[in-house]
């Protein structure tokens, strides 16, 4: 009994090799296949790509996609809750991708620095100079880096996803109010 109970940890690290190998080659096979392994998740999840901010107004400036800035602060509970609840949840995520130009500054941050028409700032100064005087706050622009509108406060991925509409729709430059696009559900 004694001598089986010694070759029991040889028994499982030779299971385990085994169970590791069987599934590497399946998972192998399946790549070849172009299948999805048994248990994963087929659908890719979109993914904000946060950009700085001058790569992203050249980037915006290039493409024709406005842009849409995320000040936050670390110690702030709610800009947390905004990247976890809304920034994360797949509609938003994927509007984001294709259509904005995603930045997010730590408007705290006195070290770093980028430039706005012809100036440098801080990101500390920057969000002054935007006016920030709460977290979360949102600002987006259009594609020439001139502020269209500045959300405050933690918002819901529903009511954000009909920011992001309104925004990518342009219904701001025709004159649309948010209530009439909301209660419309389109800027014509």
């Amino acid at each position: 009994m004694i001598a089986a109970l010694r070759r029991f940890p040889l028994v499982v690290v030779v299971l385990a090799g085994a169970w590791t190998f069987a599934c590497a080659k399946e998972e192998a096979a399946n790549q070849q296949s172009g299948s999805p392994a048994s248990g994963t998740v087929q659908e890719r999840k979109a993914q904000v790509q946060w950009l700085d901010f001058d790569d992203g107004l050249a980037r915006a400036r290039s493409t024709r996609r406005p842009i849409m800035i995320n000040f936050y602060a670390d110690w702030c509970v709610y800009c947390k809750k905004l990247d976890r609840e809304t920034l994360q949840d797949p509609e938003v995520a994927r509007t984001l991708e294709g259509g904005f130009i995603a930045i997010r500054l730590n408007a705290e941050n006195g070290k770093a620095r980028l430039s706005y028409r012809g100036k440098s700032f801080t990101h500390a100064e920057f969000s002054r100079y935007f006016g920030v005087t709460s977290f979360p706050s949102i600002a987006f622009l259009n594609d020439k880096g001139e502020l269209i509108t500045m959300v405050p406060g933690f918002v819901p991925a529903p009511q954000f996803s009909v920011f992001l509409n309104y925004i990518r729709r342009e219904c701001y430059l025709k004159n649309v109010s948010l209530r009439d696009f909301v209660a419309k559900g389109d800027c014509s």
